[in-house]
């Protein structure tokens, strides 16, 4: 009767050795619960922690590019009609052309104001207003221990 009892507990014991170890291996963690090591699960938790923290900060960062690229590119179509604009009155000031081709210049810029004021307008990322009626704030965070803001007064045109 002992040795039956010895060979059961025996048996148990592998039993749940081999869970154990079957479990490690289908989660490839050779720490799965405090029991198997109690600082080491302390010590897993946080780095499992840390590594969905920096990998969520680096989608924020992706989502940050992306925004300033959208700004970027609304810019430079501003930037670029400012500059004809610009041409314009240089061309129109220089006192050679006659009032028809004036009026020609002037039709041009304020085509090209109305342009600009709809690139402002309509230049948005995500659903939101890359340029709105007051100052805008952006707030991007890469971690727990960085942060980024940038503040820009609205464009002012026509």
């Amino acid at each position: 009767r002992r040795q039956r009892q010895m060979c059961i507990r025996d048996r148990n014991n592998a039993t749940d050795g081999l869970n154990t170890a079957l479990h490690r291996m289908s989660t490839g963690y050779k720490v799965n619960c405090a029991a198997d090591d109690a600082a080491g699960m302390f010590v897993s938790s946080r780095l499992n922690a840390a590594i969905r923290g920096l990998a969520q900060a680096k989608k924020n960062v992706s989502d940050g590019i992306s925004f300033i690229n959208s700004a970027d590119g609304a810019l430079s179509n501003m930037t670029d009609i400012l500059n004809r604009m610009r041409d314009l009155a240089v061309q129109g000031a220089n006192g050679v052309y006659d009032d028809r081709s004036l009026g020609a210049m002037q039709d041009e810029a304020d085509a090209l104001m109305a342009q600009l004021n709809q690139i402002r307008d309509g230049a948005s990322f995500n659903g939101m207003s890359i340029f709105g009626e007051s100052a805008v704030t952006w707030s991007l965070s890469g971690g727990s221990a960085s942060a980024a803001s940038l503040s820009a007064p609205p464009p002012r045109l026509g």
